[in-house]
């Protein structure tokens, strides 16, 4: 696993911009961690990169495949993304268009998949991403509580999927 460890990680991603906080990084890391090698990882919305700086470095150390998807609404947000991650050295896809327009054109299984996009979008992302994870996948849901009741209802009514925690704002749920 190449030594890596969360301290290690977050050290580096913690000063990157975002709002993905020490706990929900912490997670986020642990369960990337248990994914096997050459795994899919996939992030819908990620602004300037934090999060995305989390999965990279898991995906560096165990050789996985990460994709990013945002449409950049806030255009200096994709630099300083491409800027981050690139100075860590993390290799990655970048489709930068609306989620709705990436689904049709991403057809790989998924093994872990973070939606962090438009939190009005967080149902249209559910429909569309959710069918693409494997099974035994890792759903990640950002802004979980935090006064929105739409990510909130769309997560709590998922069918065939395991409850495995919120940790600050970070729903995780196991595809059954």
């Amino acid at each position: 696993m190449g030594g890596l460890t969360f301290e290690k990680m977050w050290c580096k991603s913690r000063c990157i911009p975002g709002h993905f906080y020490q706990e929900n990084a912490k997670e986020m890391f642990r369960h990337a961690m248990l994914c096997r090698p050459g795994s899919e990882f996939v992030e819908i919305g990620c602004w300037c990169g934090r999060s995305a700086s989390i999965l990279g470095q898991v995906a560096m150390a165990r050789q996985c495949r990460l994709t990013l998807v945002d449409n950049f609404a806030m255009p200096p947000s994709a630099i300083v993304l491409v800027y981050s991650l690139r100075n860590l050295g993390i290799g990655f896809e970048l489709m930068a268009m609306l989620s709705a327009q990436a689904a049709p054109l991403f057809t790989r299984p998924i093994d872990l998949l973070h939606i962090d996009g438009g939190h009005g979008l967080i149902e249209q992302d559910c429909e569309l991403w959710l069918p693409k994870l494997k099974q035994g996948g890792i759903a990640m849901f950002h802004d979980w509580g935090q006064g929105h009741q739409l990510i909130m209802r769309t997560v709590n009514a998922l069918q065939g999927y395991e409850d495995l925690g919120i940790f600050d704002s970070l729903a995780i749920r196991r595809k059954l």
